[in-house]
């Protein structure tokens, strides 16, 4: 949920974790999200109303303050192959894991007392990209490039994939992912 939905929630006399009132027996253990710049996020322009941002993913966008929504994209710090090879893969590569065992752990813990559903959670491929590259790179990439869009496809598959394994070596036993 938005959090500006859980606000207005709140405000109106509703609930404040819409989870628990909805019976939910879902888990998530984690969300292995391997971003290139892990915690960051560089203010490159501010007014009023808006903050104009370099991600986690090197992605420039612009988001509101004062409530939630789709950001406005301008543009991706990786946008070609060149970038691709010089930059991100060796950042991507070299990276450990960017799950929180302890919070992995303690969630497991919590959901298996209560007889919760527990699962790994992640984003595929294309969804990854499209943070990485964007849309249109995205798409003209896997079209003009293909062993491009292989190769950081096969990447970031391989950092969730590893995610999940640092995990389950550490004795988290999930139900799915």
């Amino acid at each position: 949920f938005w959090g500006d939905t859980i606000e207005r929630w709140r405000r109106e006399g509703f609930w404040d974790d819409p989870n628990g009132v909805l019976g939910s027996d879902f888990v998530q253990l984690c969300w292995s999200d391997p971003v290139i710049y892990p915690g960051e996020e560089i203010i490159l322009e501010e007014d009023e109303d808006t903050v104009t941002l370099r991600d986690q993913w090197g992605a420039k966008l612009r988001n509101w303050k004062r409530r939630q929504g789709t950001p406005e994209h301008f543009g991706w710090e990786c946008d070609s192959r060149e970038v691709w090879e010089g930059k991100f893969r060796p950042i991507l590569q070299d990276r450990g894991p960017s799950v929180s065992l302890e919070a992995a752990k303690h969630a497991y813990g919590v959901a298996r007392r209560q007889g919760k559903w527990c699962h790994f959670t992640g984003l595929e491929t294309f969804e990854l990209l499209r943070r990485m590259i964007g849309d249109e790179t995205a798409m003209m990439a896997m079209l003009e490039d293909p062993e491009w869009f292989t190769d950081m496809s096969a990447l970031l598959t391989d950092r969730v994939l590893s995610d999940f394994d640092y995990l389950l070596a550490n004795g988290i036993e999930p139900d799915g992912v």
